[in-house]
């Protein structure tokens, strides 16, 4: 009989063929129904609970919804002789529906952490949900995409429109192409500025070159404080003779120059070589490159130069 009932709710729950259900469970409440059901038939009610039984239950679960038959309940309950058989079976349905929570309820712990351990894996590493900022980059480029939507649609529908469209996007064009000239120009202008920063006559010593970079640094251009500070410790270089004097160099040739042989009596290159380094990266980033540089950077390009024997206090 056990086994019977067992199969009969493994076909109904599979099957899905029973008519529709007239109240709708989770596992755990229906299987309270059952107990309460079966509490109605050992204490004598047996008319009360076939009147009240659905003609199925209709169970939800985060994975389906499915049905359970009360026909073969009805048909227990028909017959005296099988009152008993029915609250076995009342019995054996609920205990499978408490089981299958508690099962749930296990395996759901496990499952998650077994999924986020394979999410961490670094081939999985470029299929993780979509930043803030990559969601709003979409927002706007969808916004463009239905500006210039728009755009194109008027000047399909309008002629006039569009030659003035036409017009605007070129001038447009061109716009961009001066500021682009414009841009290379004045990049042009400061690269050679980089070679040459003195002015022709008279050289300026490194002493010179330090305090200028500190008046800069007081009235609040770092950038322009970490470019003079560069050449100052070019002039200390030269002054120490571990760089040519009567010559100008750009900054990767002055570090080139500070990394060769140098004669009988000269500097040994390794020892201002970090110093240099470190002072032409931040040249390079600062003023060339034109990155926001902050006190902090002035302050490190002036310890470069306490490396090279600038006396910077």
């Amino acid at each position: 009989m056990r086994r019977l009932i067992s199969c009969w709710i493994l076909l109904t729950i599979a099957g899905g063929i029973v008519p529709a259900a007239d109240a709708s469970y989770t596992p755990a409440s229906l299987a309270m129904e059952l107990r309460r059901v079966k509490k109605t038939l050992e204490e004598g009610g047996e008319l009360q609970a076939l009147r009240a039984l659905p003609p199925a239950w209709r169970v939800e679960t985060p994975e389906r919804s499915f049905s359970i038959s009360s026909e073969p309940l009805r048909l227990l309950l028909a017959n005296p002789t099988d009152r008993q058989k029915g609250a076995a079976w009342l019995d054996h349905l609920a205990e499978n529906l408490e089981g299958s929570v508690a099962a749930a309820a296990s395996s759901r712990p496990q499952e998650h952490a077994e999924l986020t351990r394979i999410l961490a894996r670094p081939e999985f590493a470029a299929n993780a949900p979509p930043t803030r900022w990559e969601l709003f980059q979409q927002r706007v480029i969808n916004w463009i995409r239905e500006v210039l939507t728009s755009i194109f649609s008027y000047a399909a529908q309008h002629p006039t429109g569009s030659t003035i469209l036409f017009w605007v996007v070129v001038t447009g064009a061109i716009g961009i192409l001066g500021s682009w000239l414009l841009r290379l120009w004045t990049h042009a202008n400061q690269t050679l500025s980089l070679t040459a920063p003195e002015p022709a006559g008279r050289v300026r010593t490194w002493e010179e070159w330090l305090r200028a970079s500190r008046a800069a640094a007081d009235r609040g251009d770092p950038r322009e404080a970490i470019h003079l500070a560069y050449w100052a410790g070019v002039l200390r270089l030269k002054e120490a003779r571990a760089l040519p004097v009567n010559t100008s160099q750009t900054p990767r040739e002055n570090l080139r120059l500070l990394s060769e042989p140098k004669p009988a009596g000269a500097p040994a290159s390794p020892a201002f070589q970090e110093s240099l380094s470190g002072l032409t990266s931040g040249l390079e980033r600062f003023w060339y490159a034109r990155r926001p540089a902050s006190p902090e950077d002035v302050r490190e390009s002036l310890r470069y130069l306490e490396a090279l024997g600038c006396k910077v206090d």
